[in-house]
């Protein structure tokens, strides 16, 4: 299989709802729940990917756009968009939909969902570890 195709079918999509207890005394989203979603999704889309031990090294441009209030579903989206020989750099994207809306079912088609406008976006970097936090090769 051919690097390429392999980032995409390692894509991972995972579902909350936001509830009341995770928002602030603004009645936001909590900017530190929204991280933890995202770190963990990057975290499985390396792990899928690699099939190893991998660890956090870095997160950059971490981009709150809109606030998210306590209600809707939201969709936390995992991409691997760059393979090195120690480490993998992960995509992270956080949609919201609401719950009763029908915007579920007509977002089927490729086309609709390039439309949608992530609310977080971030970029992680996690390398591969052999459990004492060495760095190991993950392409050979």
């Amino acid at each position: 299989m051919l690097l390429s195709e392999h980032m995409q079918n390692t894509e991972t999509h995972q579902f909350r709802m936001v509830f009341h207890n995770l928002v602030n005394d603004s009645g936001n989203l909590f900017g530190g729940f929204a991280m933890q979603w995202l770190d963990e999704a990057a975290y499985i889309t390396a792990i899928w990917f690699t099939r190893m031990k991998v660890v956090t090294v870095s997160v950059d441009k971490l981009k709150f756009k809109k606030a998210i209030k306590p209600g809707p579903m939201v969709e936390i989206i995992g991409k691997a968009i760059k393979v090195g020989k120690v480490k993998i750099e992960i995509l992270g994207e956080l949609y919201v939909e609401t719950a009763n809306s029908d915007l579920r079912s007509k977002t089927v088609d490729a086309c609709s969902l390039l439309q949608r406008l992530p609310r977080i976006t971030s970029q992680f970097v996690l390398t591969r570890t052999n459990g004492q936090n060495w760095k190991k090769k993950i392409l050979k």
